[in-house]
């Protein structure tokens, strides 16, 4: 089913009025801003505004105005589920009902929290995590922190909170810290200035920055003084942060430091001050925490910590339903067993299997380790990975040579657990799966 036919079908269904459905087709259809779109439709300002308002009306998205458009997308997408199965399996594979123009693809690519991929349409939960971070998120001032390696499923998380805060009618902000460029993560007055723009950006709030940014204050001090008076201050409505790869700002300490120390200073405030009770955070990041921060200014050892697992078979077999594949019992098993649960590997086997049905998935496992395998592309990254590293690439062969647990220097460990290419049993760590013993023993066996 094609974006247009979702939306004219959404339109319908809801009884938007013609005028009223040529304003929803054009402003959700096109990557056009709105004043693009009130030229288009040879509209004024006002015009548009009431027959948006009585689209928000109509499909019920109430609240203030900031965010409503993003609020009514998240809507329209968890509606879209619904019509899909309805859909041939032929057509979801030709949109998967994750627009890949207009506003959808729009927000995006500038960094929104509008995630649209068809992996975010069949995310299956890891109990009890998804209902502790719920319940998290409903209290004052809350911080959650969200580790695991790369490519474990942590956006698609943080995705899946940030719909729940959209349920609730709160506001919301998704932050990625690997978009802005080098040069503003490393120096602080430009990353804290790029940090309250993005999240007016996010918002859909006019930029203040020059009015309420005084160079009388400190850099930590304006950055709190834009979210408070200005960000929070906006609506009764409570507001969720998240940020995306924190771990981008550890290699720049001084940037590290003060905007970690932030983080901990709002979250503390929040648990005591009315007019930051508003305020929650959630942090997300691969790697351990090695910057040298005061353990009181710390956000890393406050809040809820969430560690997320690999899949379990059972959750292998949800993700298989919710793709409409039919697989063996001893499939799903053999799946999970090489490639150790891992949600992004078992994601991507499950997914060329509905767009190519006529390959097996024992014909696809038996190439998984291989150049011209499936996972060719990640595995070689990986490998590149730890050719930059001669210490981690001794430390791997080590893990690759015994076949068994080892021990290695605790640095050892934790980057190569970052990378997510090994898993820890007790002290000691193993290959993770084994795809990655296979691919790595014989890359090895060539140096």
């Amino acid at each position: 089913m094609q974006i247009n036919q979702m939306l004219t079908e959404m339109a319908r269904k809801y009884n938007l009025s013609p005028p009223e459905t040529e304003a929803f087709l054009a402003w959700f259809e096109s990557d056009m801003n709105q004043e693009q779109v009130i030229q288009k439709l040879n509209l004024s300002l006002s015009s548009f505004t009431a027959r948006m308002s009585g689209v928000y009306r109509k499909f019920s998205i109430g609240g203030d105005s900031p965010g409503k458009s993003k609020r009514l997308l998240h809507f329209l997408l968890r509606e879209g589920v619904k019509l899909k199965a309805t859909a041939t399996l032929e057509d979801n594979e030709n949109s998967d009902l994750a627009p890949t123009n207009g506003k959808a693809d729009k927000l995006q690519n500038s960094g929104s929290h509008q995630l649209i991929e068809p992996k975010v349409l069949y995310y299956v939960e890891r109990p009890p995590t998804e209902a502790l971070c719920r319940e998290a998120i409903l209290q004052p001032g809350a911080l959650i922190r969200v580790k695991a390696p790369r490519q474990r499923g942590k956006t698609l998380l943080l995705t899946t909170m940030l719909d729940y805060a959209d349920r609730q009618g709160y506001r919301s902000a998704y932050l990625n810290l690997r978009l802005p460029e080098v040069e503003i993560v490393q120096n602080l007055e430009r990353f804290l200035r790029w940090f309250c723009l993005s999240l007016s950006q996010q918002l859909e709030l006019p930029h203040q920055l020059n009015e309420y940014w005084d160079e009388s204050f400190g850099l930590n001090d304006n950055c709190t003084i834009y979210l408070k008076d200005y960000l929070l201050a906006t609506s009764e409505q409570p507001l969720l942060i998240c940020l995306d790869n924190v771990d981008r700002l550890f290699p720049y300490s001084i940037v590290a430091q003060e905007f970690l120390g932030l983080l901990r200073t709002w979250r503390e405030t929040a648990q005591v001050f009315k007019d930051w009770a508003k305020l929650r955070l959630i942090v997300a990041h691969s790697t351990e925490v090695y910057v040298p921060l005061d353990v009181k200014r710390s956000p890393f050892n406050v809040g809820m910590p969430v560690q997320l697992s690999e899949f379990t078979q059972t959750q292998v077999a949800e993700l298989a339903q919710n793709l409409q594949l039919s697989i063996t019992t001893s499939d799903i098993e053999q799946l999970t067993q090489t490639a150790g649960g891992h949600p992004w590997m078992v994601y991507q086997a499950f997914m060329l299997l509905r767009t190519e049905p006529q390959r097996s998935l024992q014909e696809l496992l038996r190439s998984a380790a291989t150049e011209s395998g499936l996972y060719s592309n990640h595995l070689r990254n990986l490998w590149a990975e730890l050719q930059e590293s001669s210490d981690l690439l001794i430390a791997m062969q080590a893990v690759i040579d015994q076949k068994k647990a080892v021990q290695l220097k605790p640095e050892q460990a934790y980057r190569l657990d970052s990378l997510g290419i090994v898993r820890w049993q007790g002290n000691t760590v193993v290959a993770f799966c084994d795809i990655y013993q296979q691919y790595f023993h014989y890359r090895f066996s060539t140096l």
